[in-house]
């Protein structure tokens, strides 16, 4: 009489199946970071760096993810054309989630207007909407405030995305769809 299973073959078995049943519940949410900041016309380092930042997280959540480049504008028209016709795409595109993310510069004070630091950061907003339905789910706000000298880097930054993004995911619907 043979074996029925090994127990190491069906430990591996039931991990295949819920890692594929976890994957099957994953989200795809699109993303529209804009900038804003008074101060150039230009892409900022730090706007790529809370955007790539922003979207591993969410890949390393477990989402699907895909966006639109980043985005320089000068005021809140401009930014309704630019993530509308965003969310258009997306819904096109068979995406469950839009996000759009404003990121606010403030450098009339800042030590090194052009480096990659926290403190030239005012505040990050998000609306996410549900791609399909066009339906706005939640917004949010994080303000940067005082930065310390040990935060006032990339990492800084990249602490930021991390906490955008978990504030983002709290939003999305339970199950992810």
């Amino acid at each position: 009489m043979g074996k029925i299973c090994k127990p190491r073959f069906l430990f591996s078995l039931i991990t295949l199946l819920f890692l594929a049943l976890e994957g099957a519940g994953a989200a795809s949410v699109s993303f529209q970071v804009i900038q804003h900041d008074a101060s150039q016309s230009k892409l900022r380092v730090a706007s790529s760096e809370l955007e790539t930042d922003l979207l591993n997280d969410f890949f390393d959540r477990g989402h699907v993810v895909t966006n639109f480049p980043t985005a320089v504008s000068s005021d809140e028209s401009e930014d309704k054309a630019i993530y509308y016709g965003a969310l258009d795409e997306a819904k096109e595109g068979r995406c469950s989630y839009f996000a759009v993310v404003v990121i606010e510069y403030d450098v009339s004070s800042s030590y090194n207007p052009e480096a990659l630091i926290l403190r030239n950061i005012k505040h990050v907003s998000w609306e996410l909407f549900d791609a399909r339905s066009g339906n706005r789910l939640g917004t949010g706000k994080k303000l940067v405030g005082d930065v310390s000298s040990s935060r006032d880097n990339k990492s800084g930054v990249g602490l930021l995305a991390k906490n955008v993004a978990a504030d983002i995911a709290v939003l999305l619907p339970k199950g992810g769809w």
